[in-house]
């Protein structure tokens, strides 16, 4: 498999009042193509800022991110928001859907943005929600689906623009145990038909599923 990410001496400081806290130090994370990666640890190892830099929602104190070999980190920010939308898809434990919309309306969003033609994104979103299983559950708001259910619509979301890697924070965390096994295999299926996946996870099934876990300690990684 060839390399899709690679971050290099990366570290990020968050200042606490009066101390700074070091929430990466010094990681170096390859990522290949079609892999499936866990990031397992402790709460406050730094699991999620690491999440966050390779996926361009922050930029590290040192170090760098590259992304298909080029330098990322230090891109303007319209830049980096373009190579989110059209190269990376998101999942999160709290699923951020859009309470007004509607699960149809909610995968459809991102294509909207990106610019795809209404009638193209509405059959697209459609196919996905069929695909994580919930085309009968088009028509219904957020607060009319289950927990599992919410969260199979944030990967159909996830998926929309075809992205080239996943990543994923915690995305059973608030989801009970059949419905987090349903999740993990859902990932599992996505990985086998190409999806690249990077997730954040304290669930075992998940990481079980996964081709490489590392463990995450004091802001540093240490194999498994």
């Amino acid at each position: 498999m060839s390399k899709l990410l690679e971050t290099k001496n990366l570290g990020k400081t968050y200042p606490m009042g009066e101390v700074t806290v070091e929430a990466l130090r010094g990681v170096e994370l390859t990522v290949k193509k079609g892999e499936f990666l866990a990031l397992v640890g402790p709460s406050g190892s730094g699991k999620s800022s690491l999440l966050h830099l390779i996926g361009l929602m922050d930029t590290p104190t040192k170090g760098e991110v590259f992304f298909d070999s080029q330098p990322v980190s230090k891109k303007k920010d319209w830049e980096k928001t373009a190579l989110r939308l059209k190269k990376i898809g998101f999942v999160f434990q709290t699923f951020n859907l859009l309470p007004n919309l509607n699960a149809l309306q909610n995968v459809e969003i991102v294509m909207r943005v990106a610019g795809l033609p209404k009638a193209a994104r509405r059959q697209k979103a459609k196919e996905l929600l069929d695909k994580v299983g919930l085309g009968d559950r088009a028509k219904h708001l957020p607060n009319q689906l289950s927990g599992g259910q919410r969260q199979r619509v944030a990967i159909a979301r996830a998926l929309a623009n075809e992205p080239i890697l996943i990543l994923a924070d915690e995305p059973t965390g608030n989801l009970d145990s059949v419905s987090g096994a349903e999740i993990a295999k859902l990932f599992h299926q996505l990985n086998e038909e190409g999806q690249t996946i990077v997730l954040v996870t304290h669930n075992q099934e998940i990481a079980g599923q996964a081709h490489t876990v590392i463990n995450m300690k004091d802001g540093q990684l240490e194999d498994l």
